[in-house]
């Protein structure tokens, strides 16, 4: 015990040391030091390692590469950092595989949470790793005693899977997974009840997996889960902004609608009063904003109470905020949103969004951009003889050169063609 708390304690200062120098001017000089340092650790400490301290390394390696990732001075090239973390991530699994009678939840958990954020699936090093870990965990949902994964081991399991984009070969331990977690929703202690940025990320896992469980209760209850988190006299128990809007979008994405529809609601209408949060950081972004919009759409829910007017306000607001502006697809699909809701929308409003799509530098994958934008405001009776001219104009033919990109597509012709219609009778001309 006295050994393995010593080897703990080497990684964590090996960590701390490093996470300066990954900031600094030379993080992936820093890198190399730490896999340096770990590589060290392995050869001397030898039988010394167990699947705890194992864990921590790959753990601890995941938190230093997203740091290094943030620095603008981070250019890791095939000769230095990235070789040598592949090299370090696959002798500690390899370390790893024959200790997984041992490991825990916790470890399953951090382990492909940490590849996840590594961009690294286990099994493309050691084959069937990825497997052989989901197939632990599976079997723990299933332990009387208390070796169960918590809420937010299983969220980040099934959040690490989607982003890994890794199907599990057991067809059924997702949903195995997804259930434990919903039992544990009812359980009599609080603090081992999800939390809300659990309930956003299995969501969100669920539907990048395109996996929609098949006891379709399972996603109501996460959903009156989440409305109760929303609810909460604890701010600190509440979603933030990104993970309402992803709760959202994962409904949309998997094509669920609650059966209560005031789920929605509620989710819409607290996404819209974080608009007005006195601490701006935790205000929505445009992507948020945009994705509470496609959401609503694809849904086909238009929100009784205007919270959807306070989202295209704010997303109005965004525009003139240098570093905070929508994209063009986010402006784009925000107006095709408001046209699937038939939504009232201000004539400001649409004026400053389809501005803010014009102030953008003009690029060939734009076109259907402002196609969906003419048609989305042709729709909602928003478009005006000069908004048609000024999108039309950005679609100018680019030069011979390019002769792939000249053409539109039939679909964005044929939008146009609907926008051009809504604006008949053409002004007359004189002869």
């Amino acid at each position: 015990m006295r050994h393995a708390a010593q080897v703990s304690t080497y990684i964590k200062e090996q960590q701390r040391m490093t996470l300066a120098g990954v900031r600094g001017h030379q993080p992936d000089k820093a890198l190399l030091r730490f896999y340096a340092s770990m590589e060290h650790l392995c050869s001397v400490a030898g039988s010394l390692l167990d699947h705890i301290s194992l864990s921590a390394t790959i753990t601890a390696t995941a938190q230093l590469w997203t740091t290094a990732q943030a620095n603008s001075s981070f250019k890791p090239s095939a000769n230095t950092a990235e070789s040598g973390l592949a090299h370090l991530y696959t002798s500690t699994l390899l370390q790893l595989k024959s200790m997984l009678p041992d490991v825990e939840a916790r470890q399953i958990s951090n382990i492909l949470w940490s590849s996840a954020k590594l961009g690294l699936n286990p099994d493309a090093f050691v084959p069937g790793m990825t497997d052989a870990l989901a197939a632990k965990l599976l079997q723990m949902t299933k332990d009387e005693a208390r070796r169960q994964p918590n809420a937010q081991e299983c969220a980040n399991f099934v959040w690490a899977l989607a982003t890994l984009g890794h199907e599990p070969a057991d067809k059924g331990l997702v949903d195995a997974v997804c259930y434990h977690f919903a039992r544990l929703i009812k359980h009599r202690d609080d603090s081992k009840q999800p939390n809300a940025q659990g309930a956003a990320n299995i969501m969100w896992a669920l539907a990048t997996l395109g996996h929609e469980p098949a006891d379709q209760g399972l996603i109501d209850a996460v959903c009156r889960h989440f409305v109760v988190l929303i609810k909460h006299r604890d701010a600190r128990q509440q979603p933030t902004a990104q993970g309402a809007a992803n709760f959202l979008w994962a409904l949309a994405t998997l094509g669920h609608e609650p059966a209560d529809q005031s789920m929605t609601d509620a989710v819409c209408d607290y996404f819209a009063m974080l608009t007005r949060h006195r601490d701006a950081l935790k205000r929505p972004s445009a992507q948020g904003a945009a994705n509470v919009m496609w959401a609503l759409a694809e849904l086909n829910h238009a929100p009784p109470n205007g919270a959807a007017s306070v989202i295209l306000e704010w997303l109005t607001t965004l525009c003139k905020l240098p570093g905070q502006e929508p994209t063009a697809q986010q402006l784009s699909n925000t107006l095709f949103a408001c046209a699937v809701l038939r939504l009232n929308v201000k004539g400001h409003v649409s004026t400053a969004l389809v501005g803010g799509l014009l102030s953008l530098d003009r690029a060939s994958n734009y076109n259907q951009a402002y196609c969906d934008a003419a048609w989305g405001l042709a729709v909602s009776g928003m478009l005006s003889f000069e908004m048609f001219y000024a999108l039309l104009e950005r679609l100018r033919l680019l030069p011979i050169a390019e002769p792939a990109h000249d053409a539109l597509p039939r679909q964005e012709l044929f939008q146009l063609y609907q926008a051009l219609d809504s604006l008949q009778p053409l002004p007359s001309v004189a002869a």
